[in-house]
């Protein structure tokens, strides 16, 4: 038995194409910020630099400060005041981004059901770039919950970002795992697949359905549908 089971989100648990969902929530969370007085182009641009200051973070704070830190810098010091209005956009409007996404969530319900009875820790590895309400909300669409998991990562509670390896070794540090305890769960061979391995994570499940493999690495750890997932997990 494996101790622990960290299932990826976008693409995995929630089918997407990312390219698609993330046009359509730009172009949502635009729209919403032009009341609060940002201009769409401003808000998007901002989201791409800010997005790329956490994926850079190097541990020393969290995914939520570095963003912050650098919105604010981009958009001056009013956006402080706007947080709370922002969060509000990801418990409400976001949800009109699920018309983005292909959830099947018999089958991530389904996943998560069968690393439960194998594991004795399951963990949602979401690539920490949003916050807690983004991602329950997200999760709502499959019919899951943040209480589903023992731990799920976000930019509240992370301070480093996919693909780097160090992410990996931040969960491993929080639940006291080793890399061997873990089975990892994604459908990014990059920041899933060989990311974990460079974290020492032998164990893995790349899912198929919607995979991403920018540079045609060959896939070489077993791998299917996450509607093949548990039954190949029995086996294990």
């Amino acid at each position: 038995m494996s101790k622990a089971v960290f299932f990826d989100l976008d693409g995995t648990l929630l089918g997407m194409d990312m390219e698609t969902f993330i046009k359509h929530y730009l172009k949502e969370l635009a729209a919403y910020a032009v009341p609060m007085g940002y201009e769409p182009k401003e808000i998007v641009d901002a989201m791409w630099k800010c997005t790329a200051e956490m994926v850079r973070n190097d541990g020393s704070c969290s995914n939520y400060d570095r963003f912050w830190r650098a919105f604010a810098e981009l958009c001056g010091e009013r956006v402080y005041d706007d947080i709370p209005a922002f969060n509000k956009f990801y418990s409400n409007e976001f949800h009109g981004v699920r018309g983005s996404c292909t959830p099947d969530g018999a089958a991530a319900r389904a996943a998560v059901a069968a690393a439960r009875e194998w594991a004795d820790v399951v963990v949602l590895s979401t690539n920490p770039l949003f916050p807690y309400d983004a991602v329950a909300t997200r999760l709502s669409w499959v019919g899951l919950s943040m209480e589903d998991f023992d731990l799920v990562t976000t930019y509240e509670n992370a301070t480093l970002c996919k693909p780097n390896p160090a992410y990996y070794h931040e969960i491993m540090g929080k639940l006291n795992l080793k890399a061997e305890d873990i089975l990892m769960v994604g459908n990014d061979m990059q920041e899933d697949m060989l990311a974990s391995e460079k974290a020492g994570i032998l164990r893995r499940y790349f899912v198929t359905d919607w995979a991403i493999n920018r540079d045609d690495t060959p896939v070489t750890m077993p791998c299917g549908s996450l509607r093949d997932f548990p039954a190949w997990l029995k086996k294990q």
